[in-house]
């Protein structure tokens, strides 16, 4: 998991120049379990519609070989894909 390693070597860095470092998740609501587990320094935010990775341009979804395709969040339509 990358959450603990920003934390030790990411976070420090950015703080000693002033810089806010958020984790972002498209869990809603936000698993603070690795959070609380890991004792991580920075906020773990929700963004469950891809808002803000939208407005980043950093949206992606993965291969799915089944579809022949990239996967898309309305594919929980369609048989086997549960409702996001």
């Amino acid at each position: 998991m990358a959450l603990p390693y920003y934390d030790a070597t990411l976070w420090p860095a950015l703080q000693a120049t002033g810089i806010t470092l958020y984790a972002v998740s498209a869990q809603n609501p936000v698993d603070l379990g690795p959070t609380e587990r890991h004792g991580l320094r920075y906020a773990t935010l929700a963004d469950p519609d891809y808002a803000l990775a939208r407005q980043l341009g950093i949206t992606f979804f993965p291969e799915d070989p089944a579809l022949g395709r990239a996967w898309h969040p309305l594919d929980w339509r369609h048989a086997g894909y549960p409702k996001l």
